[in-house]
């Protein structure tokens, strides 16, 4: 094992950067360890080194064993000198234990070197982060030149080289995300980009001047972590009990080693709770069902796990030692390796009525299905962020001009919302997230990206990671380059990062409803805030949510005690008096499943109670349907009176004629209106004024 192994096990705290140390700590570290991001991204606000430097001082200054972290190699563009004069002002002693440098790394892992006994001779490693202090005229020269942090100075770079010499001929290579396994196969196949400003030995023999032989204008170099990340530097720093970091050859650590749980601390509980999915091509996976059915036999475990051609997506628990043992199954399975799961979480007692194991097409309910979108392919999805820098980000942005904060979209449902959010993320405007748009809808894109920049960053969250996961290969495919998801979800942020930037609960969807991360695991829901007031008096809501007991309602809804008993466990004062209601009527807990129940909302016991309710779900569907189409053709006949109205302000003077047109649509959308209103008009109204 090497060294550098070593310190990471044996730190009280570790600090670490943004380029690929954040797998070296899931790798690495130990369970009651402290982590401190740090990371710096470029044209994003970021931590200042003396605040680094001080993060150092402090911790090492109070007895702890700390390590501080980087990418790469310390000493290449690492900031290494702040950091070691803090640490000998401090009377620190610090030792620098050497890393891989990207720089040497990446190209290499791309499928050439930097050197070649004809062709390049020499190589120079440089910083492109502020092209205007750089000496160019030697840089047009050299053989092999290596240029890290280029990304968004890539033009001026190219342009700075051909003003010095450099053939217009000359190859280049970009690469990011050096450790990346799919980054040689794609460095192999290089082509000549029309900006090109580096050399080859096809160039040499052509024009005659001195280029690169098969090397690489190398781009930030974002090191996506893994556990079998190679390249793992730090600095450390040691006095007695004190210490300070890291930069070394990191080696794959077992898999034994490797926590397979985000959150590693085990609850002393007879019953958890466990989420995971991952995301990976199946090629059988209706013949992996029967495995997962055999691995669970005799186990006390139940909740919902499917299986696609996609991957996999589950929530389940049980006794703690059933569901972990198949938690740690799963694994080892070839397919899931480096699968991480949310939990274990305490609970009392099984949360999942049954064990729901099945195939289904799609792993989440997309318009349209997963088909065609490459979710299994990392780089067609958005870039996952540690919830250290998701909390960064969100602060960042409170500080910014409202047109210049990122978007932070919420991919749940409308509901859950409800219950709790982070600060700066808009209610869902579709009720669910299967109205969500995408290629099959009217709409393509969610409305609070549809008139934004692609440029402009895009901050994606849900509970557990996956439907962003997935939409963002989908945003991707449409033109938004920056993109950015929780990784992991909202639970894990909630190991890491408590309730911080958040507001309210969050919703889950097993028997506790609604969860909060500084309360106790056995907390009731109707003790955890919403974010939201009661929907029909304004008042303080309470958790957890209701299905209205009208049968051909359901809404789920959030309202204060008073108002259940008032309107008798209903939404509103229209399903009061519903011929279909679900009796007796609760202000607290869940109903009973529908098929439960008898037309006149009495409870049932019979058989004829499954035929019952697919006729109930049936309705219901042709119901929703319906919705749909009066409210599609509602947007239409708006945006068609918007469009007239604009018409005739700011063109050319109407035939007569036309006005009597205009007045049969507009009549026609005050029908439309009205009939909502007298829907859903009053309690929608109280509702969002309240919020």
């Amino acid at each position: 094992m090497v060294r550098a192994v070593e310190l990471l096990k044996a730190a009280d705290v570790i600090v670490y950067d943004d380029l690929g140390a954040q797998g070296a700590v899931a790798c690495y570290a130990a369970p009651a360890a402290e982590t401190i991001y740090v990371g710096k991204r470029g044209q994003r606000e970021s931590i200042k080194q003396g605040s680094i430097d001080e993060i150092l001082v402090q911790q090492a200054a109070q007895g702890k064993r700390v390590v501080r972290l980087k990418g790469g190699c310390p000493s290449v563009f690492a900031r290494l000198h702040s950091e070691l004069e803090a640490l000998t002002r401090a009377g620190i002693p610090v030792e620098v234990v050497p890393g891989v440098s990207s720089a040497l790394a990446a190209p290499l892992a791309a499928g050439f070197p930097l050197t070649h006994p004809e062709l390049s001779r020499g190589f120079v490693v440089a910083s492109a982060h502020d092209p205007d202090i750089l000496d160019w005229r030697c840089l047009a020269v050299v053989d092999t030149l290596v240029l890290l942090m280029a990304g968004s100075t890539l033009a001026a770079v190219m342009q700075r080289l051909r003003e010095n010499g450099k053939p217009e001929s000359t190859p280049m290579q970009q690469l990011s995300r050096g450790a990346a396994r799919p980054l040689a196969a794609r460095a192999v196949a290089r082509t000549r980009a029309p900006q090109a400003c580096l050399g080859s030995s096809a160039a040499r023999s052509a024009g005659g001047s001195a280029g690169l032989a098969g090397a690489a204008l190398l781009s930030p170099l974002r090191l996506r972590a893994t556990c079998s990340m190679d390249l793992q530097g730090a600095l450390l720093a040691r006095q007695l009990q004190r210490s300070l970091t890291v930069s070394a050859v990191l080696q794959q650590a077992p898999q034994a080693e490797r926590s397979i749980y985000l959150n590693p601390s085990i609850p002393d509980t007879e019953f958890v709770v466990i989420n995971a999915f991952h995301l990976v091509e199946i090629a059988e996976p209706g013949r992996l069902v029967g495995e997962f059915r055999a691995a669970l036999e005799g186990k006390d475990v139940k909740g919902r796990i499917y299986l696609s051609e996609q991957g996999l997506n589950s929530q389940f628990g049980g006794r703690r030692e059933d569901a972990m043992a198949f938690a740690e199954w799963v694994a080892a399975h070839p397919l899931f390796q480096g699968i991480r799961f949310n939990g274990p979480d305490a609970v009392d007692g099984h949360m999942y009525p049954r064990l729901r194991l099945q195939y289904k097409p799609n792993l989440i309910s997309m318009a349209g299905g997963m088909k065609g979108v490459p979710v299994t392919e990392p780089t067609a999805r958005a870039e996952p962020v540690p919830p250290a820098e998701w909390k960064r980000m969100l602060q960042e942005a409170q500080e910014l001009p409202p047109e210049k904060r990122p978007v932070v979209l919420d991919l749940r449902n409308s509901y859950e919302w409800d219950a709790g959010h982070f600060i700066g993320a808009e209610r869902p405007l579709e009720d669910n997230f299967h109205e969500t748009p995408t290629e099959t809808t009217d709409e393509k894109v969610p409305n609070y990206v549809r008139d934004v920049d692609p440029d402009r960053p895009v901050m994606m969250y849900c509970t557990g990671g996956i439907r962003c996961d997935v939409y963002s290969a989908y945003l991707k495919q449409k033109g938004y380059s920056k993109l950015y998801t929780l990784d992991k979800g909202i639970q894990n942020y909630f190991a890491k990062e408590g309730a911080d930037c958040w507001n309210g609960s969050l919703y889950v969807f097993d028997a506790r409803m609604a969860v909060r991360p500084e309360e106790p695991a056995d907390t009731p829901a109707d003790q955890l805030p919403a974010a939201v007031p009661c929907q029909m008096c304004g008042e303080a809501a309470v958790l957890p949510h209701m299905n209205c007991a009208n049968v051909d309602c359901n809404k789920l809804f959030l309202a204060c005690n008073a108002c259940k008993t008032q309107y008798n466990g209903c939404c509103c004062p229209d399903c009061v008096d519903a011929p279909r209601l679900l009796r007796p009527p609760k202000v607290a807990g869940q109903y009973g499943n529908f098929s439960q129940y008898a037309e006149d909302g009495s409870l049932l016991r019979g058989p004829s109670r499954i035929s019952k309710r697919r006729k109930r779900l049936q309705l219901l569907r042709e119901r929703e349907k319906a919705e749909r189409s009066e409210k599609m053709e509602r947007r239409r006949v708006a945006k068609a009176a918007m469009a007239q109205r604009a018409e005739q302000h700011d063109g050319p003077a109407k035939p007569a004629g036309e006005d009597a047109e205009r007045e049969e649509r507009m009549e026609k959308l005050r029908e439309l209106r009205q009939r909502l209103m007298e829907k859903t008009g009053s309690r929608q109204t109280v509702a969002y004024e309240a919020v």
